[in-house]
């Protein structure tokens, strides 16, 4: 027997416990927040990092916490280290689940819970990973350490908070993207938009739950004549970086409104201006559309509207190519808000990264996934935001594999991450751990 079947045999041996313990971490709703005590991003991050230490002491690891932002596992006791990083927060729900989100539901092939693909799942397959290699590979010659931080999908100052008090491993390996390996990300620039005053017409317009998320929802509430109406949008969501499917409710909701003259005067403006930069994902209607070779389109969404203080704050997440400045953005952005009396506030710029993706041992990585799965594709670019982007020598890996949820039935817009009804094929998450365990182990001849 070789030793990558003897490594399929081991997984599908402990598919019960994989599918176990995802299920123990998809049971904690673990999106971050405030902090609470001495625990900096809540107290569901507090109990799903327990959760996690517990499975890696049952499992014989040496753990750390550290200090709730993070926590890691080590295996192997070399001087070089690598290290395999991804998350254990999570994106809000959101509405219109057909399955409990936070009861791991399998169906099928399928695994169904937040967090399944975004990135509990993946983690626990890291995880999985380390177990094979120690009780099939033996002792390696390089350390490995896997770190899981909880606030990925808020703001990433988990891995800030991490590298400032510890030695950022020799090189890094982000799982929490596609195979085979994303050696670069856009750079995302996260901005609000705030209006000028609103009539009394306009009592409230809402939509949206995070930056980082294309809603389905959104409504406005308007006042003529002593009586209220209400007008409701309804939308495809999906990550603002992959906007492919997507229908923004907040540009249908404009729509909406300007179609049915409901906004008048300076409100009809507003509504316009937004309706513009919400009408598509790829920065047209803004004036922001450009692409380069290697990292292809700027993606651009509003993805969260309200109202706050007889004005209108659109908060809106902006992914540039690897090429483009974000000032030629912004000023971009300027050209086209400034008639329709918009102010801009930059709440947060990350510039692009990129590592080359001729070094060996990122060729080493592309070799094992080529070998598992038969395919071969070459390293790319991205506009998902990770950990990468923090962290010296850093590049992402897998897990994900292109999946048909035709099988589950699921309502357009379902069953992608940070969407409602996310799910995980369980033989695409297996072929995963075979590629993280041979591929991890191969780097012990190139750190």
């Amino acid at each position: 027997m070789t030793e990558e079947q003897k490594i399929w045999k081991w997984v599908e041996e402990h598919e019960k416990e994989l599918i176990d313990d995802i299920s123990y971490l998809i049971e904690v709703p673990s999106t971050a927040s405030e902090a609470e005590g001495i625990f900096p991003y809540g107290i569901n991050c507090k109990e799903v990092i327990d959760r996690f230490l517990k499975l890696a002491d049952r499992y014989g690891f040496q753990s750390e916490n550290h200090g709730y932002h993070c926590c890691s596992i080590l295996y192997g006791s070399g001087e070089k280290e690598l290290g395999i990083w991804g998350h254990l927060d999570v994106v809000p729900e959101g509405r219109d689940w057909i399955y409990p989100p936070y009861a791991c539901t399998r169906k099928g092939n399928f695994l169904i819970g937040r967090g399944v693909q975004d990135n509990k799942g993946p983690s626990v397959a890291v995880l999985y990973a380390l177990r094979c290699m120690r009780e099939i590979l033996g002792e390696p010659a390089i350390r490995y350490r896997q770190i899981l931080g909880c606030q990925e999908e808020a703001g990433m100052q988990d891995v800030i908070y991490y590298l400032q008090h510890h030695r950022a491993p020799d090189y890094s390996i982000v799982a929490d993207c596609g195979f085979p390996v994303c050696c670069g990300e856009k750079g995302i620039c996260n901005i609000r938009l705030t209006s000028q005053e609103l009539s009394d017409s306009i009592i409230e317009i809402k939509g949206g739950n995070a930056e980082n998320i294309i809603p389905d929802q959104a409504s406005a509430v308007f006042s003529r004549n002593n009586t209220r109406r209400t007008i409701e949008a309804r939308g495809i969501s999906g990550h603002s970086a992959f906007p492919e499917g997507t229908e923004n409710a907040i540009g249908i909701l404009c729509r909406t409104i300007l179609k049915e003259g409901l906004a008048a005067g300076n409100d009809r403006k507003i509504i316009e201006c937004m309706e513009c930069i919400c009408r598509d994902g790829y920065g047209i209607g803004a004036g922001l559309a450009c692409e380069d070779e290697r990292s292809g389109k700027l993606t651009a969404s509003g993805t969260v509207v309200r109202t706050k203080d007889k004005h209108l704050e659109l908060y809106m997440n902006i992914r540039y190519p690897l090429s483009v400045n974000s000032k030629e953005i912004l000023e971009r952005m300027k050209d086209c808000i400034d008639e329709y009396g918009f102010q801009i506030e930059i709440l947060s710029d990350s510039k692009p990264n990129y590592v080359n993706a001729d070094s060996p041992w990122i060729q080493s990585l592309c070799e094992v996934y080529s070998r598992v799965t038969g395919s071969h594709e070459i390293p790319y670019v991205m506009g998902g935001g990770t950990y990468a982007r923090h962290i010296p020598n850093a590049v992402g890996f897998g897990p994900g594999i292109p999946a048909d949820f035709q099988e589950l039935r699921l309502p357009t817009g379902h069953g992608n991450c940070h969407c409602a009804d996310e799910a995980q094929s369980i033989p695409n998450l297996k072929k995963a751990v075979v590629i993280y365990t041979l591929a991890l182990w191969a780097q012990n001849q190139y750190l």
